[in-house]
């Protein structure tokens, strides 16, 4: 359970890094001009969440314990899912104090 959720932080600091950190905003804003595609991917947390979950679900070899084989496309559903949520509550959380 603990590396479930280490892994889950783990995805979401990179999705967040990549998707909104402020030191790539110049490769980002380069990405986006010169590939529309590429440019909608690393501007979604939902999108980046997928790519970046698959990845790192290599670095947790303990995850594949649990679910092998294929189980790196299921970890990428889960960062995808858990980086949206994370992001729709951070969202709302900030709105709450603006009302």
């Amino acid at each position: 359970m603990i590396s479930l959720l280490t892994f889950i932080l783990s995805c979401w600091g990179l999705t967040h890094i990549i998707v909104s950190g402020k030191i790539l905003d110049d490769i980002r804003n380069y990405i986006i001009v010169k590939s529309q595609f590429l440019g909608d991917l690393i501007t979604c947390h939902q999108c980046t969440g997928l790519w970046i979950g698959m990845a790192l679900s290599f670095l947790f070899p303990n995850l594949h314990d649990v679910i092998p084989r294929f189980g790196f496309i299921l970890y990428g559903f889960i960062s995808s899912g858990s980086c949206s949520l994370i992001i729709s509550v951070i969202y709302m959380m900030s709105r709450v104090g603006r009302n």
